[in-house]
């Protein structure tokens, strides 16, 4: 796996040699920019506090744009529960297709790695936000669909699915049902469902700060 990510960072380094050719109409080289950032405070059924945080930054070079997407969630603040996983993507910036490679991790370490590609434009096309990520690596294939969409003023739903198909063994499945009311514009009520493998649910709901 470790020379499947090797060669992922050398042909994007490769194919962002190619795109990084500056015109005469670009002034700002290099640009820094953020997407969704927030912090949840969740309580779930079990009377829990799960707390999870999101990052979502970028660094553009001309037009090759390098992302940090990030997600980091534990119980109580437990580090024994602790999940996160860390997406890295290149492309052409603005460009609906890009490399992704992503890493889960608890707090011993990785415990899966995949490479593959990410899409935007397609949950654009539908009148939504989110992403597509292709992945796979030595031993399973992935995909993961997240689609958000507003249906009210201030108000929006959120669909996540994650299917693993391991080549050896069955596949397994992740949902997330997710619903966001605004507040204000930096905090939102937030209510949840986890769904594993269609049978095993998790019920949470709470508060999000976000930018």
């Amino acid at each position: 796996m470790k020379n499947a990510l090797k060669k992922m960072v050398m042909g994007a380094v490769l194919l962002g040699a190619l795109y990084a050719k500056p015109s005469p109409a670009q002034k700002n080289v290099v640009n820094l920019d953020a997407g969704y950032n927030a912090l949840e405070a969740l309580i779930t059924q079990n009377k829990d506090i799960r707390t999870r945080a999101w990052v979502d930054v970028g660094l553009s070079v001309y037009d090759v744009r390098l992302g940090y997407h990030g997600m980091h969630e534990a119980d109580n603040l437990d580090d024994n529960t602790y999940f996160g996983k860390h997406m890295v993507t290149l492309g052409k910036k603005g460009a609906g297709t890009s490399f992704v490679g992503i890493v889960k991790a608890t707090k011993d370490g990785s415990i899966d790695e995949k490479v593959g590609l990410r899409n935007t434009s397609l949950v654009k096309s539908m009148s939504g936000y989110g992403r597509i990520d292709a992945t796979a690596n030595d031993d399973a294939a992935s995909v993961l669909v997240f689609y958000g969409r507003p249906v009210g003023k201030g108000l929006t739903v959120e669909l996540t699915h994650e299917a693993t198909q391991p080549y050896h063994d069955r596949m397994s499945h992740y949902t997330e049902l997710q619903l966001n009311k605004d507040i204000t514009k930096w905090l939102s009520a937030v209510g949840r469902i986890e769904i594993y493998d269609f049978k095993d649910t998790k019920v949470m709901a709470g508060f999000a700060i976000h930018k």
